[in-house]
């Protein structure tokens, strides 16, 4: 074993062989006429024997095609020697090999070289001929290269087609919570869902338990963003949902209809609102005849002076009138309504017309005492007295 290279070091660092692609899992991954000396950024490619490659480990300076597999490019690799930067591991289909180089900060690339048997050879090659290969049996801990060959019959492989698999590699490992777990990473060129994992218990209290299922490795390429919205400003859509903050609350928080219909709870409508309690508005000036609010205030100053009601009938309306005097003025009117009602407002210094005669009076109010609080309703016996005397 070379001193640049060591078992328990891939072990360490397995995960890098499991997922990163960094040109995500397609065409732009497959290396093209590629001088390998300048494949230094780490992850996993994919070895087209149908491309031209330089510095191969089966030629070293002119180009050559026919290496097929998948090679690994790991930065840092655990080493002895400090001066190491960077580990090229190729599982090769062809010829059929897994040989690893590194490269020195002081010395360059290194020679390649083979790895040894504990990485338990090749899965699938032309001794399996005819044969069929079951992935729930492949539990001992060890790298293994997945051939292409004809005439081998795979099953229990992540692929929908359990007879077609393309060359790859196959991790499997103990996990690191629970040696009686056994870990199968799956990395395989060829189909799309080729980048996956699974796992069984092998304790014998746990017999009856099957391997899970294969479960996809994903990365940028295998999630619709557009699907997502970003954390600045985002653009939500549909019925988006938030926790309800407290009553009260005064922050930064999202309010949700929940909590402004609380907060508002609180509060009228501008249209027909119904008040409660004892609701207070500003006193208009006297004299003010508009739609404004009229307060018991503005409404005490208005009949202040009003100390009882009479009515007088009279052919034509006066240039001034006394406070308290209904003036009766005739109109064409017929039956009750034979007179049009004016009332005299000093603060105004003017008539008011309040109606005619089948106008209920109902809600008038005369004098009972000299007391502030003496105003007391006119009954319906008394109105109807004011015009049959």
């Amino acid at each position: 074993m070379s001193k640049y290279l060591d078992w328990n070091g891939l072990q360490n660092y397995d995960s890098k062989l499991k997922a990163y692609f960094p040109n995500g899992y397609s065409n732009g991954n497959i290396l093209n006429n590629t001088d390998w000396n300048n494949l230094t950024t780490p992850g996993v490619y994919l070895s087209n024997s149908a491309n031209s490659y330089s510095h191969t480990p089966f030629t070293d300076d002119t180009p050559a095609t026919g290496v097929k597999g998948t090679l690994v490019v790991i930065k840092p690799f655990p080493t002895t020697d400090s001066h190491i930067n960077l580990t090229q591991i190729l599982f090769s289909n062809d010829p059929a090999a897994i040989i690893y180089r590194s490269l020195s900060a002081t010395d360059g690339w290194l020679g390649w070289k083979y790895i040894d048997s504990r990485f338990n050879g090749v899965i699938g090659d032309a001794s399996y001929a005819g044969t069929t290969i079951d992935a729930n049996t492949l539990t001992d801990p060890g790298v293994y290269r997945i051939a292409e060959k004809s005439g081998v019959t795979y099953n229990n492989t992540p692929m929908k087609d359990s007879t077609y698999v393309k060359w790859g590699i196959l991790t499997v490992e103990k996990a690191v919570y629970n040696e009686n777990v056994i870990i199968q990473t799956w990395i395989q060129g060829g189909p799309t869902y080729s980048r996956c994992w699974r796992r069984i218990c092998i304790n014998a209290q746990h017999t009856d338990k099957p391997w899970s299922p294969w479960f996809k490795y994903l990365n940028e390429n295998d999630i619709d963003l557009s699907l997502y919205a970003t954390l600045a400003s985002p653009a939500l859509t549909g019925t988006p949902t938030a926790p309800t903050a407290d009553s009260n609350t005064n922050n930064t928080q999202i309010a949700t209809t929940a909590f402004v219909k609380t907060a508002l709870s609180s509060y009228a409508k501008k249209s027909s609102p119904a008040l409660t309690g004892t609701p207070t508005a500003p006193t208009a000036a006297a004299g003010t005849n508009t739609t404004q609010i009229a307060t018991t205030a503005f409404v005490q100053e208005a009949i202040g002076s009003i100390t009882g009601i009479s009515y007088e009938v009279v052919q034509t309306r006066p240039e001034t009138g006394a406070a308290g005097t209904i003036y009766l003025v005739p109109n064409s009117g017929s039956g009750l309504n034979i007179y049009d009602e004016y009332i005299w407002v000093s603060s105004l210094s003017k008539f008011e017309k309040i109606g005619s005669t089948e106008t209920d009076l109902s809600g008038y109010w005369k004098t009972s005492g000299t007391a502030a609080n003496s105003l007391i309703a006119i009954t319906n016996g008394e109105i109807d007295g004011l015009f049959t005397s």
